[in-house]
Order: C-alpha cells, then structure tokens, then sequence
C-alpha cells in the first residue's frame, strides 16, 4: 500500500485526500499548516458551485462547468455556506474515511530519501506528495510546463449581518458574471447557530482583487498593507458591517480567463493548480492516473494525463495575452483606489 502526503487543506486537498482514501490502496496523510481546514481561500472566497461558466470566453472553461454540475450536486449535498458548516462536513467525512489529517503542520521542505521515496521535513517518508497549496507553497520550479503563466491576485472581501433575517430564515446569493459586477454570498462561521443572524461575503469582478503579481511574496506584500482605514465604506441601512477578509488566489494568466484546474508532476510531487470548485473531480482523475502512472505524457521533465484538463487545454492556456480590458490578470486595484484616497 503506498503512502500518500497532501498539502493543503482546502477543496482540492481535502477532497483528493478522501478520494484516494475510498479507493483502498492508500494511505494519506493530509496536512495542513493553519489551525484548521479551510481556512484559507477555500474557506472564505471557493463558495459557488457554477451551473453556468464564470468566464464564457474560456470554451473549455465553459465545457467542463456543464458536465461537472451535475456530478457535483450528486457527490456533494447543497447548500452549505461557507464557515463552520462546511468545515465540520468535511472534517467528518475525513475521520470517516480515516484520513490522518494534521494540523498546525507547515511543510518546509520536500527531498528525495531514495531513488523511489520523498522525505518531509527530514522525518516522515511517502511515495508521493500532492502539493495543494494554491501553487503558493513549495514551489520548486520558476518554469511552468510549456511555459504557461501564473498570477498571484491578493483579494479583498467583505463582511455583512442581515440585520432582519436569522440563521433560520432561508440565505440569498446574488451574481453578475463576466465583468465589474458585485457577488454576495451566505458566509456563516460562529460555533453557536441558534438565535444569530444571517451573515453574508460580498465580493466583485474587480475591486475584489487588489492586485496582480508574478510572485506570491509580492501578492503577500500587497495582502499585508490592508488596514482597516483602507477598508472603511458608507454601508447600506439594511446590513450591519462586520469586518473584511483577505487571501491570495493563484491563477493562470491566459487571454480568455481560463479558470479550470491544472495538475502535473514532477520527480514525484504531484502540483494541483485548483480551477473552481467544479473541478475537483478533474484534479481526483488526474492525481490518480500519475501515481498509477497510466496515460502519461510528457514535457520535458514533467508528466502530465493524456485526456487531462493541461492536454485538452493547452492551446488556451498557452495562448499569449492580448490587450482585454475585460481580462482581470493585470489588475492593480490597491494602487488605484490608495491614490485615489490621497488625492481625496
């Protein structure tokens, strides 16, 4: 049976964990660095299951949101709102399908231990390691297979009360796609359910993202100088303002927004770029078919699925940017809207 360490501890992580787990011939080890699982960007902007595409330029994007829909709603039961609710869902299914799941674990190193074995952190000892980390961790390679692009976008949302509505009055979601449109979703997150009321994330096609960078560190450092004097806004009579939230998402720079996941490896760590939430059972298919090593390609030192979303796709993931004024991969939003605050 062979040893099987993931890191991250979002939708991709925590799914391919369980799904890998149910097959029988693993053993997987999940962890991850927070206190908790979804924490991070899963945790707090991964919140909409798309029947219809988010990006309707990207084809493949628009191909693979159609067929998921339907086996998403049948694996997954709806309606959980991002916070507590969904943590403890999956933290149940983990326990059930015996995962050894870690917390407070970060992950600094990945080396060989022999010829067929990686070592973590000089101690524990896997056949393979499945880096989940929104590609912001670990990251061995500044060359990605075919010399496609990635951006690291720190994001900004907000955080609403419904000052009418409980937590047992039916939630609401609103949005507008492809363009500058606003989103607002149910976010729920206290331990105790009874008598709160409904609380609500409100993010949007383009003040949402502050920025967009070509290293992680710089998108840290941008994250990092959010402040509550820059979050400070005249809010409507109807909702009570809570607070805000931030996080970094991890995208690849293409012209038509292509927005599915991408999975490769090499020297065996397996890299999941993670799409929408959708696209979870592309990343399940494709970790499987490397570790069992069947339908492989290859560029260079990488290996990739025949039939995966990076061979169906390659044509749009490579394909250079042109000038869109729609495209969101080169916004600067925290540079704008600070120069307008001085300026004012």
């Amino acid at each position: 049976m062979k040893n099987i360490a993931i890191i991250g501890g979002g939708w991709y992580g925590c799914h391919i964990a369980l799904t890998l787990k149910q097959k029988g011939q693993y053993d997987v080890t999940l962890y991850e660095a927070k206190s908790d699982i979804f924490l991070g960007c899963s945790g707090q902007f991964g919140i909409r299951l798309h029947a219809d595409p988010h990006y309707p330029r990207s084809k493949k994007h628009v191909k693979v949101v159609k067929i998921i829909f339907t086996i998403f709603k049948i694996v997954f039961e709806p309606s959980i709102a991002v916070g507590i609710c969904l943590r403890e869902t999956f933290k149940k299914l983990l326990k059930q399908s015996d995962v050894n799941l870690i917390y407070n674990y970060k992950v600094e190193k990945i080396e060989k231990a022999n010829p067929n074995k990686l070592q973590i952190n000089a101690e524990h000892i896997f056949d393979y390691v499945i880096n989940c980390t929104y590609y912001q961790d670990l990251i061995i390679d500044s060359i990605f297979p075919f010399s496609i692009e990635v951006i690291y976008q720190p994001c900004l949302a907000l955080y609403y009360e419904d000052n009418e509505k409980s937590i047992n009055d039916d939630a609401f979601s609103f949005i507008i796609m492809d363009g500058w449109f606003p989103c607002i979703m149910p976010y729920e997150d206290d331990e105790e359910e009874e008598d709160v009321n409904r609380k609500y994330i409100l993010t949007h096609g383009k003040y949402t993202i502050m920025g967009s960078f070509k290293t992680y560190y710089e998108a840290l450092a941008c994250k990092n100088q959010l402040n509550d004097t820059f979050i400070e806004k005249i809010v409507k009579p109807l909702f009570k303002y809570l607070g805000w939230r931030r996080t970094i998402a991890t995208k690849l720079k293409t012209e038509k927004e292509f927005r599915n996941e991408v999975t490769w490896e090499k020297d065996s760590v397996i890299y999941v770029i993670s799409g929408k939430i959708n696209n979870i059972f592309d990343a399940e298919h494709e970790v499987f078919s490397l570790i069992k090593h069947e339908n492989i390609l290859k560029w260079g030192e990488y290996n990739y699925v025949k039939g995966g979303e990076l061979d169906r796709s390659i044509n749009e993931v490579t394909e250079k940017r042109l000038r869109n004024l729609r495209n969101t991969s080169e916004l600067q939003v925290y540079d704008e809207l600070y120069l307008q605050f001085n300026n004012n």
